[in-house]
């Protein structure tokens, strides 16, 4: 069994978490982007890399959350 999340299910988890009303082309662009950020996020090198990576993409759209990288 693999729990290791995939791009596609980080896209589609960000947008099914967002509060405002996209059109379905929007949409689709939108969860496009998402998928390449993620898949050349989850790509890069070492864990501790990836971690960091994705907490700062993260910041970008909920900059009042934090995230522990340790």
């Amino acid at each position: 069994m693999n729990n290791k999340p995939t791009a596609r299910q980080l896209a589609f988890e960000y947008l099914r978490r967002l509060s405002e009303e996209l059109s379905p082309t929007d949409y689709l662009k939108r969860f496009e982007q998402l998928e390449s950020e993620f898949s050349a996020l989850l790509h890069s090198s070492g864990s501790n890399d990836k971690t960091t990576a994705l907490c700062e993409f993260l910041s970008r759209f909920c900059p009042k959350s934090k995230c522990n990288t340790k």
